[in-house]
């Protein structure tokens, strides 16, 4: 029972989070198409700063998002907070939790099954302990993946002239 308040605290916390990061990212798009409508005639630097605050927009997202993962992880691969439509897009653009479970939760949970099976009812302990070490491997998962997002979106941006950075963060938005 104090797993589902957990989670329904941890979903209630995040849910609260990203209502108010998607109103900031409205605002940033809204700065974004601006900027991308005067690109010719802005200062370098004031393009700069714009495309500094939106990464870290996109940073403070995905360290809430690593938080609500060590709080309860599974959370973060079903996302209770999207929209019926979202989790479609979700679905449709192939990201699909049993492609997660067949490389990380499919060889710890077939062993505890097969343990189980042997010893009979007096291994749910042990299981206790599979459950904890998956739990640990999506956790490194969502952190490895929130890592990659934001190396990578920053390196690119790097590259980038301030003109095409805006261009680049207002497509992404």
């Amino acid at each position: 029972m104090t797993n589902v308040s957990h989670s329904g605290n941890a979903s209630n916390t995040f849910e609260a989070f990203y209502e108010g990061w998607l109103v900031r990212q409205e605002h940033f798009l809204d700065e974004l198409l601006s900027a991308q409508q005067t690109i010719d005639e802005a200062r370098d630097e004031d393009l700069r700063d714009l495309v500094s605050r939106v990464l870290f927009h996109y940073q403070q997202y995905y360290d809430e998002k690593s938080r609500l993962g060590q709080r309860d992880v599974l959370l973060v691969f079903s996302p209770t907070w999207y929209t019926s439509y979202e989790r479609s897009l979700l679905w449709i653009a192939g990201y699909k939790l049993a492609k997660i479970h067949e490389s990380v939760a499919a060889p710890p949970f077939m062993d505890a099954v097969r343990r189980y099976g042997r010893a009979g009812h007096g291994q749910m302990v042990e299981d206790d302990a599979v459950i904890k070490s998956l739990k640990s491997a999506l956790e490194t998962v969502v952190e490895n993946a929130n890592l990659l997002r934001t190396t990578m979106a920053t390196k690119l941006v790097d590259l980038l002239s301030s003109g095409q950075a805006v261009r680049f963060l207002t497509a992404r938005s």
